[in-house]
């Protein structure tokens, strides 16, 4: 009998749309075999093929691969001990087939293979028929996978007959005929994908805190099978501190905190689940778990011989998980090297295009990690001059400024128009910032991130606003007192805005010297000339009167 050994725990088989035949084998009858290829159920109700061909459709259908049926040519199936034979043989431990996308030869322990017959690829039903077999055991391997595909794990090999004992234990029902039209249902564990970003609701100053939400798939994986390890590793980039982990969720429900810890490496965080969350996890298959990562901006300046660039904050994360055929999952599964006290390991990446894998090569004993895209965030400063206008180049103490997001910050050209909110930004928990010797520096501001609108914009625009002029001079009021400034990614060696003030106009001072002598003789000259002309007029009247 075939059923269990060769096919029950590989792919379950169901007929065609044919019934069943009964009685002795036709052995000049061709069939057919027809693959059903699908993802691991996992343990929610999986469903069971129906050897009559009627039964339920299985979930998750896969396209974009390949199976081969190769004839084993040394069993001729009209000969009874090739029965007896072939109900002995575990393809698990018997076969070996070629890797994925690889030309090969396939083996069977002790038998000898025909040439291989290729499958044409399934379709987006997982479906694909390869017809006008003659009467034969043929072993099944899966031998090519579109990268679309995307199998992390090759199906493992199963043997089948044309035609097929309809008595397979574990089957909805059973006719004892023979199945000359065979369908089996190969699964596959999908590779799981991890994606991150980088929320654009923050501040926009240095001090603000940056939240990266990494998006991890939980695998389906076999139904004896159990997960060994799920760790989520971000080594945060050192100009980050302090670091956390915000949440764990999985559509938007927090995972309980019981099923995982939080382990700390210097700047590594890694989100690890416990024998009783994978076990938990196993349920939650083809699901995404969200982990959100924070830090908060500390500095913005080069790290020397790190690849850390000025002014650009670095962020990747990786997902390690493995599965096997177990009973349950380890008591206390394997982390990565970087818990406390494991080996030494550069604390941030060399290269940022190339961010240092925590998994390798610091142990190779640890499964490959499974990378998320690298997410970054741009910076820049300002550095402001404020200058006498009269006096260019002579820098002013006490000058004070503000500094406001722009209303249309990635604008061709800035304005002074601000945003709606209002409020200065805070820099480090500072929103005034003060001339010395002529320089204003406001040491860290957001630019863009690779992620959101507009993703990697080289500058956005900001608006300064003067509200305290230097002791002496005037300060600008309405709009003069607004200057547009566009913030480049990194720092600025130079000045982005340099600003003039005048000196405060002053009462005239009492006048002196020549000027004033002159006055005086001009005011005694015409009270001379007054009091003659009043003499004159009283000696007039007195000759009259006489």
């Amino acid at each position: 009998m075939l059923g269990v050994t060769a096919i029950g725990s590989l792919a379950i088989v169901s007929p065609a749309s044919a019934s069943p035949v009964n009685g002795d084998i036709d052995f000049a009858k061709t069939g057919s075999i027809t693959i059903h290829k699908h993802e691991h159920q996992g343990t929610n109700s999986p469903v069971i093929a129906d050897p009559e061909g009627n039964g339920s459709t299985l979930a998750n259908p896969i396209a974009g691969v390949t199976f081969t049926a190769y004839p084993v040519s040394s069993l001729n199936l009209q000969d009874p001990t090739a029965w007896d034979t072939l109900s002995s043989i575990d393809p698990l431990a018997s076969a070996t087939c070629p890797a994925l996308n690889v030309s090969g030869t396939p083996t069977l322990e002790g038998q000898t293979l025909g040439a291989g017959r290729a499958f044409g690829v399934t379709n987006a039903q997982g479906i694909s028929t390869l017809g006008a077999l003659p009467v034969a055991a043929y072993l099944v391997c899966e031998t090519g996978a579109t990268a679309a595909a995307n199998i992390n794990e090759q199906a493992n090999p199963f043997i089948v007959t044309v035609p097929f004992p309809d008595n397979q234990a574990g089957a909805p029902t059973n006719s004892d005929g023979w199945i000359y039209d065979v369908h089996a249902y190969p699964k596959n564990g999908k590779a799981v994908t991890v994606s991150k970003t980088v929320d654009s609701a923050h501040e926009l100053g240095l001090g603000t805190v940056l939240r990266f939400p990494t998006t991890t798939g939980i695998p389906r994986i076999a139904d004896n099978a159990q997960f060994l390890n799920y760790t989520v590793t971000d080594p945060m980039d050192t100009r980050l501190s302090p670091t956390d982990v915000d949440s764990v969720e999985i559509g938007g429900v927090a995972v309980s905190s019981s099923y995982y810890t939080v382990k700390r490496d210097r700047n590594v965080l890694m989100v690890s689940f416990n024998q009783a969350g994978l076990t938990w996890l196993k349920s939650q298959g083809g699901k995404d778990l969200v982990t959100v990562f924070s830090g908060t901006v500390t500095s913005l300046t080069q790290v020397q011989d790190t690849g850390l660039q000025d002014g650009r904050i670095f962020n990747q994360a990786f997902l390690t998980t493995e599965n096997e055929v177990r009973p349950q999952p380890p008591v206390n599964p394997e982390l990565p090297p970087l818990t406390p006290g494991g080996p030494v390991v550069p604390t941030v990446p060399v290269d940022p295009q190339n961010p240092f894998n925590p998994f390798d090569p610091q142990n190779p004993n640890v499964p490959p990690s499974t990378p998320s895209n690298v997410v970054t965030s741009h910076w820049g400063d300002v550095r402001l001059f404020k200058q006498d206008a009269n006096e260019t180049g002579t820098g002013l103490n006490g000058a004070e400024f503000r500094i406001f997001e722009a209303s249309a910050p990635y604008a061709g050209t800035c304005s002074i128009e601000r945003a709606s909110t209002g409020s200065p930004v805070s820099v480090n928990g500072e929103t005034v910032f003060t001339s010395t010797d002529g320089l204003v520096t406001v040491p860290g501001l957001f630019v863009s991130d690779s992620e959101n609108p507009s993703v990697n914009a080289a500058t956005r625009c900001y608006v300064v606003q003067e509200v305290k002029a230097p002791a002496g001079y005037v300060l600008p009021t309405g709009d003069a007192a607004f200057k547009p400034v566009a913030v480049t990614i990194g720092g600025t060696t130079g000045y982005d805005l340099t600003l003039d003030n005048t000196k405060q106009d002053m009462p005239d001072l009492p006048l002196t010297g020549a000027q004033g002598q002159l006055l005086l003789m001009l005011g005694g000259a015409s009270m001379l000339v007054i009091g003659l002309a009043a003499t004159i007029l009283v000696m007039k009247r007195a000759k009259q009167r006489s």
